[in-house]
């Protein structure tokens, strides 16, 4: 936790989060799964603490032994295997 001042010069309290890059795993549109995500890769991970499922997931993305996780509402322009450094 740190704190930043606003436009207003009042002290707001925040979260600072180191994210990014993070290579994009799956994307889902609305077409075909009824709203927009993208799944993003982050944190090295053992492949001996990985189920073959999620080895087999990481190796279509091209990342292998990446973490995953979901950032919901998204935009479905990002395309599989791009970079990402902050969602808006």
């Amino acid at each position: 936790m740190t704190q930043i001042y606003d436009a207003q010069n009042v002290l707001v309290p925040v979260t600072v989060v180191e994210a990014g890059p993070c290579p994009v795993v799956q994307v889902k549109t609305v077409e075909s799964d009824g709203y927009n995500a993208v799944q993003l890769g982050f944190a090295m991970k053992k492949a001996k603490n990985s189920s073959k499922a999620e080895l087999n997931h990481a190796k279509k993305a091209g990342s292998l032994k990446l973490r995953a996780f979901w950032a919901k509402s998204a935009s479905p322009s990002l395309l599989r295997s791009s970079r990402v450094t902050s969602l808006p």
